[in-house]
């Protein structure tokens, strides 16, 4: 059963967002969901996810020691075909992947937005799933939360895949050529989901170097202090760094969206070149202006305020998706914020 979702899944209830969460080696759908303190049943409990997600997790099978190889022995044997399919076995990330991409085609259709949230192996599961899909299947997927992922592989997966003769653990060894051919392929995906990396300083799994890839920096970056599998339990919420990111980007799509609805010039194609000695508010101020609308800020220093922008031509959807995409583009690190708007308001607030 590759598919497993929330009950108000099967009561008909119609959306248009899924959240797919996918479990890493040796792990099953227990990794997140069954009990109060897993990301599926915190978030199933927020009204605000409730009723606006379709929450699903991908399951397949994943064993590090496992009597597959029995089970092909008896499938050449006359007679003892149903000995063996109750007896699976492991497959490489590649052919699980692929089930993950036709089954995000086939039973997700009429979702427009689609969260991809892996763990550990789950993260290259869905990685090499998207360097294998078209552009409009990329477009729906519009965010992926990568949780202690071994993006250039584990030393333990090094040590242990000889010795378990495991096709996942080997392609899971640092550096194999599976992580190496799938980083530089992810890398030349055209306009590939907004991505998040995080990492625990606690985790002797994976470690930083390969949990945030080269060149991700600032509000990309999620560090905590969790093991490699404490990621996983939200035993205290509030201190819980990496779910209340999670969350934090799901109410900022949500928010996002519903500016997007609004019938004001905030939602006009935008088309604007930063200047040279252009600081952030300045830029903010002249984007507010040309949609028509007024702009505030609160919780910013004025050292942020006045950060200098990388001069560039900047075009976007929208003025709030433009306002969003600023903290991107400073000289220095931009603190992170939200952009709320109320009829023709834009309030920018530092979180």
């Amino acid at each position: 059963m590759p598919w497993i979702s929330l009950p108000h899944q099967l009561n008909n209830r119609k959306f248009d967002k899924a959240i797919v969460f996918v479990h890493g080696l040796n792990g099953s759908a227990k990794s997140w969901m069954g009990d109060a303190n897993r990301f599926v049943d915190r978030l199933g409990h927020m009204p605000a996810i409730y009723n606006n997600f379709g929450l699903f997790v991908f399951e397949y099978h994943t064993k590090i020691f496992e009597f597959g190889q029995v089970r092909k022995l008896f499938a050449l044997i006359p007679g003892c075909n149903d000995i063996a399919q109750k007896t699976k076995f492991n497959v490489d990330i590649r052919r699980i992947s692929m089930e993950l991409k036709t089954s995000l085609r086939d039973m997700l259709v009429g979702y427009k937005t689609i969260i991809l949230i892996g763990h550990s192996m789950g993260g290259m599961v869905i990685k090499r799933a998207l360097v294998e899909m078209d552009e409009a299947e990329l477009k729906r997927i519009r965010l992926f939360v990568s949780l202690s992922v071994p993006h250039i592989g584990a030393g333990l997966a090094s040590i242990s895949a000889d010795l378990f003769k495991n096709p996942q653990l080997i392609a899971l060894k640092t550096f194999s050529d599976f992580t190496s051919e799938l980083t530089n392929r992810f890398s030349n995906i055209t306009d590939p989901p907004e991505s998040y990396y995080q990492t625990g300083n606690q985790d002797v799994v994976v470690k930083e170097g390969s949990a945030i890839p080269a060149g991700v920096l600032g509000d990309h970056r999620i560090d905590t202090d969790d093991t490699h599998y404490s990621v996983l339990e939200i035993k205290d919420q509030n201190s819980h760094l990496a779910f209340n990111k999670v969350l934090a980007l799901l109410h900022e799509l949500l928010e996002m969206e519903k500016q997007q609805a609004l019938p004001n010039a905030a939602n006009s194609m935008v088309d604007f070149g930063i200047p040279d000695h252009c600081t952030f508010q300045n830029a903010a101020e002249i984007l507010a202006r040309t949609a028509n609308c007024t702009i505030g800020f609160k919780g910013f220093s004025k050292e942020e305020l006045t950060i200098l922008l990388i001069p560039q031509q900047l075009r976007k959807a929208n003025t709030a998706q433009a306002l969003m995409d600023l903290k991107f583009i400073g000289k220095k690190t931009m603190p992170a914020y939200q952009v709320i708007i109320s009829d023709s308001h834009f309030e920018i607030t530092k979180v």
